[in-house]
């Protein structure tokens, strides 16, 4: 009997490192292995490493370099952004019902500390359709994924972000699932907070 093929199909996720990106990765580990903490030259060279490539992500989201924090991944950098929210006395914070696991479980996590948490229904398509009835004087958080990362359906960012923005209402975005494959611009999807 012939072996099963194998096939791939979660690249949203993570993909094996394209041949350009290997030897990129390669060349930076080879060079600029030290700590970039220490003052020494194998530190200076790593972070001159790091901050090149502050200014390259930057530069593709149109954000400014100081606006850049590096974390292990996308999960972390969505707590991080929802925690951050998060500050201060229970409120109420929302959410759409499709998002990733790293922002629903923070979520989670916040209702249990006391914070009402609302969830938006999408549409047959996946795609949240209103918003507004959702958000009210005490909101201190809306986190909208931008790329679906089960169906790939792609919400309406930037239409919500400048609702939120005029609302005074801080906004963050999953684009974990989406960078790379759409165009990103922070200043474009009206948002206060990126995680990709």
């Amino acid at each position: 009997m012939a072996k099963a093929r194998e096939i791939y199909l979660d690249c949203g996720a993570t993909t094996p490192m394209g041949t350009a990106a290997l030897a990129q990765w390669q060349a930076v580990v080879q060079e600029a292995w030290g700590n970039p903490s220490s003052l020494h030259r194998w530190g200076e060279r790593a972070t001159m490493a790091v901050e090149r490539a502050r200014l390259q992500v930057a530069a593709a989201i149109g954000a400014r370099p100081t606006e850049i924090v590096f974390t292990s991944g996308g999960t972390e950098s969505d707590q991080l952004a929802i925690l951050g929210l998060a500050t201060g006395a229970p409120r109420h914070g929302v959410i759409s019902a499709v998002e990733h696991a790293a922002i629903a479980r923070t979520a989670d996590l916040l209702v249990a500390r006391g914070w009402q948490i609302d969830r938006v229904p999408v549409d047959g398509g996946g795609r949240v359709e209103d918003l507004a009835p959702f958000l009210r004087p005490d909101t201190a958080f809306v986190s909208l994924i931008l790329g679906q990362n089960e169906v790939g359906t792609l919400q309406p960012v930037a239409a919500w972000g400048k609702r939120c923005r005029a609302a005074g209402i801080p906004f963050h975005t999953d684009a974990v699932q989406a960078g790379g494959r759409v165009p990103l611009s922070v200043t474009e999807l009206n948002v206060d907070l990126l995680s990709l």
